[in-house]
């Protein structure tokens, strides 16, 4: 493939892309609401840090979960047509499965930063979830018929978000060895 037919491809995606956003009033509501509600959620569980005595740690897992969180959002937004199910058929709705996936990539940073911090049974705590939502995802994915290409292309970048927190931090700390965490990294 040519230089110029892969942008022109890229072109026509955005083009769709934005087409979609103008005319899928459901399906921009809907991934709003989420993003909104997740800084909502990152916003109580920062204040819950700061009530436990840990300003800066608030303020850190604040801002870096806001981040992915902005991020994640304008990648949906470049990205709709990735929303189309069995038989090509766009959701109405931000699913529950892409939710829980979207979950897991907005938990790698604080896990990360908890662990970094010395909380590490609330980081602890985290990874479990973000494991429980890995079999939730898909399961409902499977069982609700609610799998998007989106979905598929975005659950093992989760998966590899969270896994790699949780060795960086223990490859920091000395308990994994260079040569397992740089296999991970090459994985």
């Amino acid at each position: 493939m040519s230089v110029e037919s892969a942008l022109q491809k890229f072109q026509r995606h955005l083009l769709e892309s934005r087409d979609i956003y103008s005319h899928s009033v459901s399906l921009r509501a809907s991934i709003y609401r989420f993003a909104f509600s997740s800084i909502a959620v990152t916003a109580l569980f920062a204040l819950l840090l700061y009530l436990l005595g840990d300003t800066w740690l608030s303020v850190e897992v604040f801002f870096w979960t806001l981040t992915v969180i902005i991020a994640f959002t304008i990648f949906v937004f470049l990205n709709l047509p990735l929303l189309r199910g069995h038989g090509g058929v766009l959701e109405q709705n931000f699913r529950a499965a892409n939710k829980l996936t979207a979950i897991r990539l907005f938990m790698a940073p604080t896990i990360f930063i908890l662990l970094l911090r010395g909380r590490v049974v609330m980081g602890a705590l985290l990874y479990v979830i973000a494991i429980i939502t890995d079999v939730a995802d898909g399961h409902l994915a499977r069982r609700l018929n609610q799998d998007t290409v989106m979905g598929i292309m975005l659950d093992p970048v989760g998966d590899i978000f969270v896994t790699l927190a949780l060795f960086l931090f223990l490859w920091m700390e000395g308990a994994v060895p260079l040569w397992l965490f740089a296999l991970l990294v090459a994985r």
